[in-house]
């Protein structure tokens, strides 16, 4: 063989296995999305509340009017939003959603379109 042969053969192999990698790269984006698509379809089941105790929640949102937040935008407040678990009156039945109303629509407003596609709904 003269180097120019060799010169082919080993530019080919190249090519060939350039050509197996993207494959292997698409065909595991493709699984990928599917295995997303499948999983945001399925329903999730939060198991039933057990025992004997009943509890309640409440939200605050607290912020504070005289610091900035160094990570948000320039001129945010620091805010948080807390949850507080507690334990409650044993007469009391009422049940509420895993995620408030409020919270949930905020976060549904603020989501990436992108993200929404693969992402399960709130």
């Amino acid at each position: 063989m003269n180097a120019s042969t060799k010169q082919r053969s080993l530019i080919r192999r190249i090519a060939k296995g350039i050509v197996g990698l993207v494959s292997v790269g698409l065909l595991g984006v493709s699984a990928l999305l599917t295995s997303l698509w499948l999983e945001r379809r399925s329903e999730i089941r939060l198991p039933k509340p057990t025992g004997e105790f009943a509890v309640g929640r409440t939200l605050y949102d607290w912020v504070d009017d005289q610091t900035s937040d160094p990570l948000a935008p320039a001129g945010t407040k620091r805010e948080l939003l807390v949850w507080v678990w507690y334990p409650a009156a044993p007469s009391y039945q009422k049940t509420a959603e895993y995620v408030p109303d409020a919270t949930r629509q905020a976060v549904e407003h603020d989501r990436d379109p992108l993200l929404s596609l693969l992402a399960k709904d709130p």
